[in-house]
């Protein structure tokens, strides 16, 4: 798409048709994209991977803990220590803001100056619950099967 060239109404025709073959959802202009959709976790990210093939945008200051989340997955771990899109306010991203974004060739929103913790401790502890659960099923196996 030449975004020097086109305009705002038929660069929102395209994005809106956009979401709605990811999502299945219409939506309207001023829409919360994440929120009217129900797109979370990859199926957000993919969405807005294909946005950004689509109309060439730089994604370098896209940061994706203020816009959506993860997969739904069963995250222990985020008991203790909240993951980065918990630790922010959701920032809104609306069918007129990609719109814009693409018209600019490059992702911009106005984010807080937000101290977030992406050491991603919550991961390390389901990792060494996975391992615990793990070693525990093996040992009582061996028991079982006699071979302690």
């Amino acid at each position: 798409m030449d975004k020097k060239n086109g305009t705002m109404p038929s660069i929102l025709v395209s994005i809106t048709n956009l979401i709605e073959d990811h999502s299945g959802v219409s939506v309207l202009p001023d829409a919360d994209i994440w929120l009217v959709t129900g797109m979370s976790g990859d199926d957000w990210h993919e969405f807005i991977a294909s946005f950004s093939s689509k109309f060439g945008v730089n994604m370098d200051a896209y940061l994706w803990y203020y816009h959506g989340d993860e997969e739904g997955t069963i995250n222990i771990g985020a008991l203790l220590f909240p993951p980065p899109h918990d630790q922010v306010r959701r920032i809104p991203v609306r069918p007129t803001d990609l719109a814009r974004i693409a018209k600019q060739g490059e992702w911009s929103f106005d984010y807080p100056e937000t101290v977030i913790d992406v050491r991603r401790r919550d991961l390390t502890i389901n990792r060494v619950l996975a391992l615990i659960i793990l070693m525990l099923g093996v040992v009582l196996a061996a028991k079982k099967y006699g071979v302690m």
